[in-house]
Formats: structure tokens, C-alpha cells, sequence
């Protein structure tokens, strides 16, 4: 018997649009290889990977695209010209097909977060 599928690969699996689905499989895979061990979960509707109990980012399937997520509303803020060229809010980055993130940018958004949940901890 195979182990039931979890949680973010069955939002992945959900993803209308093929595009789309591997945009972001590319974007778990550069998340799971800068935290190995994160625990895939389903946070606000938003696949998700948390350590320690602590969400350290995300992603979504959106209307117009993709967006990327660190669940912390101070993350991005660190990432300054990085940002260039994407639509963010606070605490997300949005994303298309046709302008997929930066794998390193991916890893500095993971790195960053991991930073504040550490500082938290302490």
C-alpha cells in the first residue's frame, strides 16, 4: 500500500493549468532543498512548509499567476532590489510563468524567514 499523497501535493495536483503546476513543483523543490525535513501543510488555503510549528513559506495558485509567501510581514522587506521586477505586497511576491522567480531568490526569501523564526525562538 503507498502512503496517501500529502497535503501540497494534493493542492499541486488540483492546479488547472499545467503551466502553472510546474512553476510551482520547481518552486517546492528549491523550497524542500533549502529546508529538508519541512513539513508540507495547507496554511490559509496556501501550500506551505513548516519547521519547528512555524510556517516558513508558502505558495499559491492565484488568477493572475503565482504568488510566494514567508508568512511574515517583515521578510520581504530584507530583500530590497531583489524585489525588482515583481508585484509584492507586504508579505507576498507574485509570479508568472512567463516570469518565474529566481531559484536563489526562492532560497533568500526560505533563508530569511528561517532567520525570524530562529530570532523568535530565542
Amino acid at each position: 500500500m503507498s502512503p496517501a499523497p500529502d497535503p501540497v501535493s494534493e493542492y499541486l495536483d488540483r492546479i488547472p493549468s499545467p503551466e502553472v503546476a510546474v512553476l510551482l513543483r520547481h518552486v517546492r523543490e528549491v523550497i524542500e532543498d533549502e529546508v529538508p525535513g519541512a513539513v508540507p501543510v495547507i496554511s490559509y488555503q496556501v501550500a506551505a512548509f513548516k519547521v519547528r510549528g512555524s510556517v516558513v513559506c508558502g505558495f499559491a495558485a492565484t488568477a493572475s499567476g503565482c504568488s510566494l509567501y514567508p508568512f511574515s510581514g517583515t521578510t520581504l522587506a530584507g530583500l530590497g532590489d531583489a524585489l525588482k521586477g515583481y508585484s509584492t505586497t507586504k508579505s507576498a511576491i507574485h509570479f508568472a510563468p512567463d516570469h518565474p522567480l529566481d531559484d536563489d531568490l526562492v532560497r533568500r526569501v526560505v533563508r530569511l524567514r528561517l532567520a525570524e523564526i530562529e530570532e523568535r525562538g530565542r
